[in-house]
């Protein structure tokens, strides 16, 4: 029996080697049958062919490398292009359906958007809204490829139309949507709670309200104060910081506002107006509006409470100049349970 460590011939029945004592028997059992896939490994093989994918994408590959290698042109984009009477139909999910004669599919595809569209719109800048209109969109451009795509049957061709009317849809119809949207409507969303708003709210604002129009009495809007100053307060200055806040116009350049004991007069006659949160906080004020300026009562936005200075400090914050007064709130469009229209 030979030895494995030196090769030494030792006398047959030994256990060790005669020359270096290591042992002659193999206290280990060699499994000589290879290991076999299970059944559910090889159910999932033929399910998906993914060693064929790979091998075909490889090959692929090289034949295109080839291809390129050995030609110095580039192959033509094979594109069909459908008549232009389906051209025409395609802004809207279904139309081309319908003039082909596709009824069932144009109805599929037209109730499938205006669903997915109007979720969109209910919960517009939430995470919810935009899933829907990225559905609403992705129907659309199903309904576009599957009429180009009709009459072609090869790969290429598929490809390369689907991806020409898909990036032309896109450019031509959602992108100025998109930005006109975000012009006349656009949700910000609510951190802290600041009744009548609270946390987890998404207000929705224009910021085209007041493009042709001024800001009026009245108005819930989303404005900046303007609190990155120091303020005088005699023997010592105070710097706060800037913040952003929805509340009501209450008073336009040339009225006065005075607010005595939570009562709201605007040029001496009670104001058919109210700010947004409560006046509980508030001090007696008397404010006459300078032109170019807006009275707000910060009832959302909190003030800092600051001993015998509140009442300076208010009449300061309340003048909101027009350049900061960044649109007309619309609506709380969520929560589902919040929703509202702010008036």
């Amino acid at each position: 029996m030979q030895c494995l460590s030196c090769k030494f011939e030792n006398m047959p029945g030994m256990t060790q080697c005669c020359r270096c004592g290591a042992a002659l028997e193999i206290s280990a059992v060699v499994n000589v049958y290879p290991p076999r896939a299970g059944t559910w490994k090889k159910r999932i093989r033929r399910w998906i062919p993914y060693h064929r994918f790979q091998i075909s994408v490889i090959n692929f590959a090289m034949s295109a490398w080839r291809r390129i290698s050995h030609s110095a042109e580039v192959p033509d984009i094979a594109v069909k292009m459908p008549s232009s009477e389906i051209l025409r139909r395609m802004i809207i999910p279904g139309w081309p359906q319908f003039v082909l004669g596709q009824k069932l599919r144009g109805r599929t595809f037209l109730a499938a958007f205006i669903g997915l569209f109007v979720f969109a719109i209910l919960f517009y800048g939430t995470p919810q809204g935009n899933t829907s209109l990225g559905l609403a969109i992705a129907v659309h451009l199903a309904s576009v490829i599957d009429v180009c795509c009709s009459g072609t049957y090869s790969l290429r061709e598929r490809l390369h139309t689907s991806a020409f009317f898909s990036i032309i849809l896109i450019l031509a119809l959602y992108v100025p949507f998109f930005s006109g949207t975000s012009y006349f409507a656009s949700p910000i969303s609510i951190y802290l709670d600041c009744p009548p708003f609270f946390s987890g709210d998404t207000v929705v604002y224009s910021r085209a309200s007041y493009l042709i129009d001024s800001p009026k009495v009245g108005d819930v809007v989303l404005y900046r104060v303007d609190l990155g100053r120091n303020i005088d307060l005699g023997n010592h200055r105070i710097l706060l910081v800037n913040g952003e806040g929805f509340d009501r116009i209450l008073a336009t350049e040339g009225q006065t506002l005075e607010l005595t004991g939570q009562k709201l007069l605007i040029d001496g006659t009670p104001s058919p107006w109210q700010p947004l949160g409560s006046l509980e906080s508030a001090p007696d004020l008397k404010i006459t509006v300078p032109t170019g300026y807006y009275c707000i009562l910060p009832t959302v936005y909190r003030i800092p409470s600051v001993t015998s200075a509140t009442s300076r400090l208010w009449q300061d914050v309340c003048l909101i100049p027009r350049e900061r007064i960044y649109g007309r709130a619309l609506l709380v469009n969520y929560p589902f349970s919040h929703w509202r229209v702010i008036r």
